[in-house]
């Protein structure tokens, strides 16, 4: 806290307009130390201090490319890329081949999505440097961005020409080499400017992902940037055959596989996808043929016997369908898949000779018949009418029937646990799983009924089960984010919100859910404050104050009731006699669905030292994904023996929540003697692991805030109607120490204006700790 409270200090006395005593401080600057210790800044992820030593440096040594160019760096690191490049072409100004910022300025083109102007860059860098290695590679990155592999390879063999063991360039080449030019696609649809060159085989599994998740478009999408580049590639060809089958669309489906010669190419997958296809249009002989087929050409291979007897038990043949298992199972050589397959063909023959005996069991297997459309009238009912015991009625006659049925058991299960019987919900998944453990429904839905039970170490495995099993997909990330909410893992949950709100800013629950690390803290506690505050001229004057609070939150919202007591002095005389006391109570609001919160406050003080009433109101409002907006008043009343005085602030801001980063800018009003007081700030916090109560926050601020008791009161100096000046800096933190304890500290230091061109340095400290009733 002291190494930061002295780079602050440090960079005020560089940057604030030197005092008459301090102008000969500038001849004496040391510009090379200067951008060292600006590079070791930047190390260190400090961009801002960072760019005001390279800017002190650029104010009188604009030449100094170093500088110019550690300058443009910092921007691009933090996406800021119009100023990056407006830096970067700065340099050229000084050194008009200068290698060192052609790289920077093609980087920047890269990241903002700007390939052709990258390769743009690196041309005219190879003008000069015609066979630099770094350039190359830039140019290749460049060409793969914009999908032209062949200029990327031609790049590539450049620099293996010239280093054959360059690993940058082999690496490239190797993902050249297995990966195809992908062009995303936008939640609203549209395809992105640029390209990544992906693995075939990473691109297949999003795309089956995407294919089991009943998204054939997309699926379709993906496959046909695929079969763009390798026009015979089967697993696509075939992928792309059955998303067409499974949405009953039988022709297109055919036409797919029309591109492949199920004999000619010996592959069983085509083979497979002509018998499933066929099968599933009920063209059961065509599907018996290709069964054929793939029994000739691998004739060691059962699966082909098994396809041919569900064939001809889907065609009512049953006999048939036995023979061709049991021909196999009384050789003595057999697979468990056979003989599991004949088993229960068995039993499905020995249920139509039930029927013919009894006629109400046929009855119900009639019913059992139309179980599809029973099931979807109960989901309707559950779904949409909520009425429980209705569909659970017609769950259970099905079940009445087919005891299995995997529909039945899995809507019973999740109207259980929407009724809160997760214990009977949970029993119920878990003997669906031993089949279908990679269900993404069943995985998905278990994850929520453990979150819901509070059994959120079951819920945890159950979401990083199913992300083993489907990585990446949006729906476990934001379960994943809320289980971290519940435990209290604020920094994992923020996290993975922010990652998600990154690639779908417009989904509503992720915004939610974002939001709700953002308003204030949700507490149950008390607290004990101490503040003092210090300045010397024209004559010492301290100011401290203690101060008890009480925190209580529910539902609606957070509030605070509060009691200081103050002491105002110096060392000539008292100009506020004796100590003050102010009773003060805040509230919070909350409203999450519109992202929304508010802040009002109250004071009431019978002493001098205080004002006598105080008033605040503010509104903070969340506009987009990761920015706030807020603003609102204060009003102050002080009176004593002599004068009363109002003052009105007005204040407007925007906060930007970043990974884990909280920037927020902030602007102040207040009308005085009949002309505008203005203020201005601009703050950043940093928030650690361990949630919202460990971060540090570094601020900045010019102008005067009428809102402190020890500004202008009784004194005699003050000329009524000025607007004087003032710069501050602050440093605070905030730790939650122990399960039940936090610490908080403020530390500021300002300059102000207390006679026009008479500057005095105003000390101030508040330390602050929080016991909490309940743990967080």
């Amino acid at each position: 806290m002291l190494r930061l409270f002295a780079i602050g200090v440090i960079l005020l006395h560089i940057f604030v307009p030197p005092l008459p005593a301090q102008q000969d401080t500038t001849a004496h600057f040391d510009y090379d130390l200067a951008v060292r210790a600006a590079y070791d800044l930047a190390k260190g992820g400090k961009y801002e201090d960072t760019r005001l030593l390279c800017k002190r440096v650029l104010r009188d040594k604009p030449g100094y490319v170093d500088a110019r160019l550690l300058l443009g760096n910092t921007y691009a690191w933090t996406g800021n890329y119009e100023e990056a490049r407006r830096v970067y072409y700065q340099v050229f100004d000084y050194d008009n081949v200068n290698k060192a910022a052609m790289l920077s300025l093609a980087d920047v083109e890269i990241w903002s999505g700007h390939p052709a102007a990258a390769m743009n860059v690196c041309e005219s860098a190879l003008v000069y440097y015609p066979y630099d290695k770094e350039i190359w590679l830039k140019y290749a990155k460049a060409s793969m961005q914009t999908g032209d592999l062949l200029t990327a390879k031609k790049s590539i063999f450049m620099v293996l020409h010239q280093d054959p063991t360059n690993e940058a360039a082999r690496k490239l080449y190797q993902q050249i080499r297995d990966g195809i030019p992908y062009q995303p696609v936008s939640t609203s649809g549209a395809f992105s400017n640029t390209y990544e060159v992906v693995n075939v085989d990473t691109l297949m599994k999003y795309a089956r992902r995407n294919a089991l998740n009943e998204q054939y478009g997309t699926t379709r999408n993906l496959t046909r940037q695929i079969l763009q580049q390798r026009p015979n590639y089967i697993p696509a060809i075939l992928l792309n055959a059955y998303t067409y089958a499974w949405g009953n669309d039988f022709v297109h489906a055919r036409r797919e596989l029309n591109r492949l010669d199920a004999i000619g190419t010996r592959n069983k997958d085509v083979i497979n996808a002509w018998i499933d296809i066929e099968k599933w249009a009920r063209n059961y002989d065509q599907a018996i043929d290709y069964c054929k087929v793939g029994r000739k050409l691998f004739p060691d291979d059962e699966l082909y016997l098994v396809k041919m007897s569900e064939v001809y038990a889907l065609k009512g043949d049953y006999v048939q369908a036995k023979r061709i298992l049991y021909n196999q199972i009384i050789k003595g050589k057999y697979s468990a898949e056979l003989f599991n397959a004949y088993t229960l063909l068995m039993n499905s023959s020995s249920r139509e000779v039930k029927i013919r005996r009894n006629r109400e069991i046929a009855d119900s297997l009639f019913r059992a018949m139309k179980a599809d459309s029973l099931i979807q009238e109960a989901r309707q009912f559950a779904t949409v009418d909520k009425n429980y015991p209705r569909a659970l009625g017609l769950i259970e006659r099905v079940l009445s029937v087919e005891p299995t049925f995997y529909d039945a058991l899995f809507l019973k299960g999740s109207i259980l646990a929407w009724q809160h019987h997760y214990d009977e919900a949970i029993s119920i998944y878990k003997s669906l799983f031993k089949e279908s453990f990679d269900s993404y429904e069943l995985i998905a839905s278990m994850a929520d009924v453990y979150t819901w039970s509070k059994r959120y170490n079951e819920a945890m495995d159950m979401v990083s089960y199913g992300l083993t099993l489907f990585p990446g997909d949006p729906e476990l990330l934001y379960k994943k984010a809320i289980i971290y909410q519940a435990t209290g893992n604020l920094d994992l949950a923020n996290s993975e919100l922010n990652n998600l709100l990154k690639s779908n800013p417009s989904d509503k629950r992720i915004r939610d859910a974002y939001y709700a690390l953002k308003g204030p803290l949700p507490v149950t506690g008390i607290s004990g404050a101490y503040t003092f505050n210090q300045y010397k001229l024209p004559f010492k004057r301290t100011w401290q104050m203690y101060t008890m609070r009480y925190y209580h939150s529910n539902d609606s919202g957070t509030y605070i009731g509060s009691a200081h007591i103050g002491f105002v002095g110096n060392d000539t005389a008292r100009i506020v006699q004796g100590p003050g006391v102010q009773f003060e109570v805040d509230a919070y609001p909350v409203f999450p669905k519109q992202k929304r919160y508010f802040h009002f406050n109250y004071g009431f003080s019978p002493s001098q030292v205080f004002a006598r009433h105080r008033f605040g109101a503010h509104l903070y409002n969340e506009v987009a994904a990761g920015w706030e907006l807020s603003g609102g008043l204060n009003y102050m009343f002080f009176r004593d023996q002599f004068d009363t005085t109002h003052v009105v602030m007005f204040d407007a801001g925007i906060s930007h929540f970043f990974q884990s980063y909280m920037a927020t800018f902030t602007v102040n009003f207040a009308p005085s003697q009949g002309k505008i007081a203005q203020g201005y700030s601009l703050s950043l916090r940093k928030y650690f692991q361990g949630g919202a109560d460990n971060w540090v926050q570094l601020a900045v601020g010019t102008g005067i805030y009428p809102n402190n008791p020890v500004y202008y009161i009784n004194d005699p100096t003050y000329l009524p109607g000025q607007i004087l000046n003032a710069y501050n800096v602050l440093l605070a933190a905030r730790y939650h120490f122990a399960p039940q304890w936090i610490g908080q500290i403020y530390t500021g230091l300002t300059f102000e204006e207390y006679k026009t061109n008479q500057v005095r340095r105003n000390v101030t400290l508040t330390i602050e700790l929080i016991y909490l009733f309940n743990k967080l």
